[in-house]
C-alpha cells in the first residue's frame, strides 16, 4: 500500500522480514489498552509499518464528561487518523461494551479502509468478508511478516 519494503532484515519472532506490504495502521482499542497499543505500535514498527493512533500519547484520565472541549478535539483528531490509515485494526480481545473504537471501525470501514479484528467477532460488521479476524496479535503479526495476509487482502 504505502511502500514496498526491503528483503532480509530481521522480524519479530526471529522470522525474516519478508515484507511485501507496508501499510499505515490505525489502532482502535479502549483507553484502558494503551499500554498494550504502544506495544503494538512498536512492533508495527519493527517490521516496516507506521501508526497514526494519536491517542496513544495522550494523557486520559478520569470518565467520559462531554462538557470537557478536549472530548471534541480528540475525536477530530482520531477521525483523521482513521483517513490517514490504510488499515484499522480493531483490538476485541475483552469486549468492553461501549467506546470510540466501534466508532473508529466503522468509519474505516466507510472511508474504505482495510478493517482487521484482532480477537472475537463483537457485531455484524465484523461478519462482513472482506474483514480478517485473527485469535490474537503474534498471529497477525506472523501472516503479516510472511505476506500470506497481505496477498489475500490486497
Amino acid at each position: 500500500m504505502t511502500e514496498t519494503a526491503t528483503q532480509g532484515s530481521q522480524g519479530l519472532h526471529g522470522i525474516p522480514a519478508v515484507r511485501p506490504w507496508v501499510f499505515k495502521a490505525y489502532l482502535a482499542a479502549p483507553s484502558s489498552y494503551q499500554p498494550m497499543m504502544r506495544e503494538w505500535r512498536a512492533d508495527l514498527a519493527e517490521i516496516g509499518c507506521t501508526v497514526t493512533s494519536r491517542w496513544l500519547d495522550r494523557a486520559i484520565t478520569g470518565d467520559f464528561d462531554p462538557s470537557l472541549p478536549h472530548w471534541r478535539d480528540w475525536a477530530l483528531e482520531d477521525i483523521q487518523d482513521v483517513i490517514n490509515a490504510d488499515v484499522v485494526i480493531s483490538c476485541t480481545l475483552e469486549s468492553t461494551g461501549r467506546g470510540g473504537r466501534h466508532a473508529e471501525f466503522g468509519m474505516g470501514i466507510a472511508f474504505g479502509r482495510q478493517a482487521v479484528i484482532i480477537g472475537r467477532r463483537e457485531h455484524i460488521f465484523h461478519c462482513l468478508p472482506a474483514v480478517p479476524a485473527f485469535p490474537d496479535w503474534v498471529t497477525f503479526i506472523l501472516s503479516v511478516q510472511s505476506g500470506d495476509w497481505a496477498a489475500a487482502h490486497q
